[in-house]
């Protein structure tokens, strides 16, 4: 049976960008994380060390599960499926000020037809 983490250890395991969800059993990992681990062993970081710098330090996963990763880690890299980070990118000044005026003119347009609908309303309240 798995141990239990508490939940100090979920909170901690959970601030690592690589750590889905942490569960009081489980843990569901982001898809880069396998890659991380490798890229660190490959620049010459033990295993232990590399789970360290990863956010999941080996002293609250557990030896077992530590290996478990290990193996599933160089099995994935051996088999071409680890998943390399997809690069962030940042919006642009143009697409969000085009975001903006688009959300303005619905707005707009809302207001207009909450403006109409109070017109007739007045009108009827006033026969």
């Amino acid at each position: 049976m798995a141990e239990l983490f508490t939940a100090e250890e979920r909170a901690l395991l959970e601030s690592s960008p690589y750590v889905k969800r942490a569960g009081e059993t489980q843990l569901t990992y982001e898809k880069e994380y396998y890659y991380q681990l490798f890229l660190l062993m490959q620049d010459g970081f033990e295993f232990e060390e590399a789970l360290e710098n990863v956010g999941t330090p080996i002293s609250i996963l557990g030896e077992s599960r530590a290996q478990a990763l290990k193996y599933r880690t160089l099995k994935y890299a051996k088999e071409g499926k680890l998943v390399t980070p997809t690069p962030v990118k940042e919006p642009s000044a143009e697409s969000t000020a085009v975001k903006r005026m688009l959300e303005l003119e619905d707005e707009v347009e809302r207001l207009k037809q909450e403006n109409a609908f109070l017109k007739k309303k007045r009108q009827l309240d006033r026969q």
